[in-house]
């Protein structure tokens, strides 16, 4: 969680210090946090869908740069950052805690379109990568990971407030398949294909509030 942390900060630093080198109403940096909801046939648990039960959708954090193309497009990217956590027991009665870290890093396209003056719709849709990182412990301590392409979707309602501030809120929608995952168990790393029923599947729809600086 510590190495998503730093690379979320890196993010969005290099994401300011690239906003600068644009006037202003052009680039758009987004930091927006929330609370999500697991659907559908989400299942982050590598021990198969019969566990999938025993998480939530957790807290997050996003950042988005967007770049106004004209009068109502924007491009750009979008980073997001999310965790939960579960306790549960696996049918031969072993017990397991474990920590869940996702990362998503995609550019985006999509619109604004305003309704009045200071008040604007927005939508951007995405296809990126998508990182999971699950770690431990059962009968001992394991680590988990995987990677794999995923799509999102973001809509919102912004009101600025000031020239270069605006606050704006939403909700997005994260979808990805991972159709295999690397495990740690003692020391030892194998790698794990679960037939297409057991396998994770991130279906995350997530509330969102934030800040938008506009340069």
């Amino acid at each position: 969680m510590r190495k998503l942390i730093l690379s979320f900060l890196f993010v969005l630093s290099a994401m300011v210090g690239f906003a600068q080198s644009f006037s202003k109403d052009k680039l758009f940096i987004s930091v927006e946090g929330g609370k999500g909801v697991l659907f559908g046939k989400s299942n982050l648990s590598p021990f198969g869908i019969g566990y999938r039960g025993g998480y939530d959708g957790g807290l997050m954090c996003n950042v988005k740069a967007l770049y106004r193309i004209d009068k109502f497009w924007v491009a750009g990217l979008k980073f997001n950052l999310s965790g939960t956590s579960a306790n549960y027991g696996l049918d031969d009665g072993t017990n397991v805690a474990d920590n869940v870290d996702l990362w998503y890093l995609g550019p985006q396209l999509g619109f604004k379109i305003p309704i009045n003056e200071r008040t604007f719709f927005s939508y951007v849709l995405g296809v990126g990568y998508l990182h999971y990182r699950n770690e431990g412990r059962s009968n001992a301590d394991f680590k988990c990971s995987s990677g794999a392409f995923a799509g999102n979707m973001d809509f919102g309602i912004e009101y600025k407030l000031t020239g270069h501030l605006a606050v704006n809120g939403g909700f997005s929608i994260l979808t990805g398949d991972f159709k295999k995952i690397k495990m740690t168990l003692d020391d030892v790393e194998e790698t794990l294909r679960p037939d297409k029923l057991d396998r994770i599947y991130v279906r995350r729809l997530d509330f969102q509030l934030g800040l938008i600086f506009c340069f």
